[in-house]
């Protein structure tokens, strides 16, 4: 469903523009990846970028590959019209939280996993 673009019957909360950006290494081997997409295409403040899936080989964590696809797909949500921008990141992954702080993102903490927006003056 997530790469067929295939939205939910609900128009309000429905995901479009779905994407999954790669990072190559010099080889031309993907070695990370994210999925993005747009949603809340109904909302007053204007629909939302859901980076949804973020992945980085090991071998090449560490060396700005994740946060260079964060930028990327921060940039495409901009293109298609986001307003904000959103993740989650489960609270053991303290990395993670880390890299997505210094991005930008604030976490509203839930049970076991860390909700994170980037608001319009950020993007």
């Amino acid at each position: 469903m997530w790469l067929k673009g295939e939205e939910s019957s609900d128009a309000e909360t429905g995901t479009k523009n779905n994407a999954v950006i790669v990072y190559r290494n010099n080889h031309g081997e993907i070695v990370g990846l994210v999925c993005t997409a747009t949603y809340a295409h109904g909302n007053e403040k204007g629909p939302i970028v859901w980076i949804r899936e973020v992945a980085v080989k090991l071998e090449y964590q560490r060396q700005g590959v994740a946060r260079n696809l964060i930028m990327q797909a921060l940039s495409y949500g901009k293109k298609h019209g986001a307003a904000s921008a959103f993740l989650a990141a489960d609270e053991c992954n303290k990395c993670a939280i880390n890299l997505y702080e210094s991005i930008g993102f604030m976490g509203k903490k839930e049970d076991v996993q860390n909700d994170m927006f980037k608001n319009r003056k950020c993007l």
